[in-house]
């Protein structure tokens, strides 16, 4: 940008000499045809790539990290804020040892994606009202059929202990 504007205050003080003055897509390819030569070789280029993810992640986890301890601290009216977190709650022994992981996001990993269910289990099982009123009569039924096998198995330990 610096050069479009010395360029641009070249061209306003000397009219006669013509410069040519890349615009468009030509000024990004030239750009970056440019920010090629100061890569040296292609293990410079990894090297400074890890480098600036490496500082990306320490700063995310510092992020995070005052962020977990401002979450417990009370502000200036005294007054502690309430957050909701997504991450699941760790295990009792996680908890009382303080062995944190980061990511716990559904029990997998950070990038792990969803699964679509294939068989249409996401559907509502009992849309309609005649659905509805089939489920019940078989959870009613279930439940009498238990109840008997139940009352016969009390009748027969009753028999049993005489």
């Amino acid at each position: 940008r610096k050069q479009l504007a010395d360029d641009n205050s070249d061209d306003e003080d000397d009219m006669t000499a013509p410069k040519k003055t890349l615009t468009g897509i030509l000024a990004v390819a030239d750009r970056y045809r440019q920010s090629l030569d100061n890569i040296s070789s292609r293990q410079d280029l990894l090297d400074e790539c890890n480098k600036v993810m490496q500082d990306y992640e320490e700063a995310e986890e510092e992020d995070r990290a005052s962020r977990e301890v401002a979450k417990n601290e009370p502000d200036d009216d005294g007054f502690v804020t309430v957050t909701y977190s997504a991450q699941k709650v760790g295990s009792k022994r996680e908890l009382e040892e303080g062995v944190t992981t980061t990511n716990r996001r559904k029990g997998g990993s950070k990038r792990a994606r969803k699964k679509k269910d294939v068989n249409g289990s996401s559907e509502l099982q009992d849309f309609y009202r005649f659905q509805q009123k089939e489920g019940r009569r078989k959870n009613v039924q279930e439940l009498r059929k238990k109840f008997e096998e139940d009352l016969k198995k009390v009748k027969k330990m009753k028999e049993d202990r005489q």
